[in-house]
C-alpha cells in the first residue's frame, strides 16, 4: 500500500477549498482552527486563525493557492501584521500557506525576514497533501475518486486521534490540576477509555502490533491518571475540582509530571513522534 507521500494528489484550483484544506491540516495537527470572515469582507490579511491549548497566542494564516511574487509576499506579511494589530490579536506566528510545491525562491526570501515581531513560516502543498493522504476522512472529503482503502491499523489510529479531539485529551494533559480542574474532564477521560476499549475490541486481531499495544497503554495511563486525581480532589463549586489539601501539592506535582511523561511517550509512538506538549 502506498505511503501518504506517494499519493500524487493534484492541488485544488479552488481558493475556498484550499483554505478548508489548510484549516483541516491544522486540525489534524491538534489545533483548533477556523476560517476568519468570508470573501468580500475585510479580513485584514487573515484567512484562518488557529490555536492549541497551552500555547500562548494564535497562529494567523494567509492562504495562496498559487506562487505569489516577492513583492506580494512582502505585502502579505505587512497586511497580516497590520491585521493582527488592528484586531488586537495575541499572535505567536504567521503562516503563509501556498498550494504549490516547495520553492527555494520563496523560502530564501522568507528566511531573510528576521526583524519581525512574530515568527514567520511557510506551508507548502507537499505538507498539506501528506496530511490529507494520511487521513481516510480527508481523502474521502477532498479526493473521493482516489482509491484508497486504509489498513486496520490506520483506521485504529484515526479512531484514536478522533477520540483524542472529541474528549479533549490534549487540553486535559496540558491543564494543571493543582490550579483547579474542570469536572467535565473526569467524564471526558472515562468516555475516552470506554470508547478506546471498544475500538481495541473491534481490532483484536492487531493485538500483537506495537501501535495497538501503545494505544492500550495510553488508555490505561489515562484511566490511572483519572483515578489518581479522583481520590485527591474534591468538588469546588458546580463545575470544578480542587486538591483536597495544600500539603499534597508537592507530592502530586512530581507524580503528575511522571504520569504525563509516560502518556506523552505513548502518544509519540502512536503519532510519529508528535508530542502532546
Amino acid at each position: 500500500m502506498p505511503t501518504a507521500s506517494q499519493y500524487a494528489l493534484p492541488p485544488t484550483e479552488n481558493a475556498s477549498e484550499f483554505e478548508n484544506m489548510v484549516k483541516d491540516y491544522f486540525r489534524l495537527k491538534g489545533y483548533t482552527a477556523w476560517r476568519y470572515g468570508r470573501s468580500g469582507q475585510a479580513q485584514h490579511g487573515i484567512d484562518i486563525l488557529a490555536n492549541i491549548g497551552g500555547e500562548p497566542g494564535c497562529i494567523a494564516i494567509q492562504c495562496k493557492n498559487y506562487y505569489p511574487g516577492i513583492g506580494e509576499l512582502d505585502e502579505i506579511v505587512k497586511k497580516t501584521l497590520n491585521g493582527i494589530e488592528t484586531l488586537n490579536i495575541l499572535c505567536s506566528k504567521i503562516v503563509i500557506a501556498i498550494g504549490k510545491q516547495r520553492d527555494t525562491r520563496i523560502q530564501n526570501h522568507v528566511r531573510e525576514k528576521r526583524d519581525l515581531r512574530v515568527q514567520l513560516e511557510l506551508l507548502f502543498w507537499e505538507d498539506i497533501r501528506d496530511a490529507i493522504a494520511s487521513s481516510g476522512e480527508l481523502m474521502a472529503r477532498y479526493y473521493p475518486g482516489e482509491r484508497r482503502e486504509p489498513e486496520g491499523k490506520e483506521l485504529l489510529i484515526d479512531s484514536f486521534n478522533r477520540l483524542i479531539q472529541e474528549c479533549e485529551i490534549i487540553e486535559i494533559m496540558r491543564d494543571d490540576p493543582l490550579a483547579g480542574m474542570r469536572r467535565k474532564y473526569v467524564d471526558d477521560m472515562d468516555i475516552f477509555c470506554w470508547e478506546i476499549e471498544k475500538e481495541l475490541h473491534k481490532n483484536i486481531l492487531l493485538q500483537k502490533d506495537e501501535i495497538y499495544q501503545k494505544i492500550q497503554e495510553f488508555s490505561n495511563w489515562i484511566g490511572y491518571y483519572n483515578q489518581y486525581l479522583a481520590i485527591r480532589m474534591v468538588p469546588a463549586g458546580t463545575s470544578s475540582l480542587s486538591v483536597i489539601s495544600v500539603g499534597l501539592y508537592e507530592e502530586m506535582s512530581e507524580q503528575i509530571k511522571d504520569i504525563k511523561i509516560s502518556i506523552d511517550e505513548c502518544y509519540r509512538a502512536i503519532n510519529s513522534e508528535c508530542s502532546i506538549f
